[in-house]
Parts: C-alpha cells; sequence; structure tokens
C-alpha cells in the first residue's frame, strides 16, 4: 500500500489521504464573471502533466489538515511535503524541474492556510435577484 507522509501525523496508509490535484491552478480574479464554458474549463480541465506535480492533500480520515506534496506521478513517488505555513519543497537531483508555483491556492474551506490572502479569502457575497414579474 502507498504510504503518504502528513506533515503533522507523520507516515500513514494512503487510504486515510484524499488527493485534490494541481496545487498551481491560479484562481479566477473575478469568477462571477466567467460564462459557463470558462467556469468548467477552469474546473475541470488540467494540464495533467507527465511527471513531477505540486499536489494538494488532505489528511481527510485523520487531522483533516491540509498540505502541498511534490510528487512523481510516473512511479508514484512521493518526493517532498509541505504545510500551508513552509517553504515549497526543493526537487531533488536527477529530476527535472516541476511546474513552477508562486503560491498555492487551496480551497477556501482549508482551515489554518496562510499562503496568499487573494487566493483564498472568502468572495463577495451575492444576493439572489428575484426574477422580474412579467406583466399581463
Amino acid at each position: 500500500m502507498l504510504q503518504v507522509r502528513c506533515p503533522w501525523c507523520g507516515e500513514r496508509e494512503e487510504t486515510e489521504f484524499s488527493c485534490h490535484g494541481e496545487a498551481c491552478v491560479p484562481r479566477p480574479e473575478n469568477p462571477d464573471a466567467l460564462d459557463d464554458r470558462a467556469w468548467g474549463e477552469y474546473l475541470f480541465f488540467k494540464e495533467n502533466v507527465k511527471g513531477l506535480t505540486w499536489e494538494r492533500w488532505e489528511h481527510a480520515f485523520g487531522c483533516r489538515r491540509w498540505f502541498v506534496a511534490l510528487r512523481d506521478n510516473v512511479s508514484d513517488t512521493f518526493l517532498g511535503f509541505a504545510k500551508p505555513s513552509e517553504p515549497l519543497p526543493s526537487v531533488p537531483k536527477g529530476y527535472r524541474q516541476a511546474r513552477s508555483c508562486v503560491s498555492i491556492p487551496l480551497p477556501r474551506s482549508a482551515k489554518g492556510w496562510a499562503g496568499d490572502k487573494k487566493t483564498v479569502a472568502p468572495s463577495t457575497s451575492r444576493t439572489d435577484k428575484q426574477p422580474d414579474k412579467k406583466q399581463p
């Protein structure tokens, strides 16, 4: 079984964790302005690069904290882990550089994330408009 190292709890079995995909996908600055096609592309179309990738992981059946992992998806080998407040792990010698990550955006529900506030700040609340009543 694959072993994953939680930065807080140590090594645990893979079944305790949930991978949430690429870590370096920039969030849209104004998601309310996106049409359905653009929003769908943001949510569902990822690069799926072969080799080293930065990924967002959650220790779902443990401490429930988020962290970043550097993983070689060809050999399914983890090369580094980092808490949100720590610098990203460096790429070991012999591996090509992973896609660069300036900041790691995590879901707004991620507690304890000390990264770029712009990427995790709650969106402005929307008020649902009542449909206009049709005149007879």
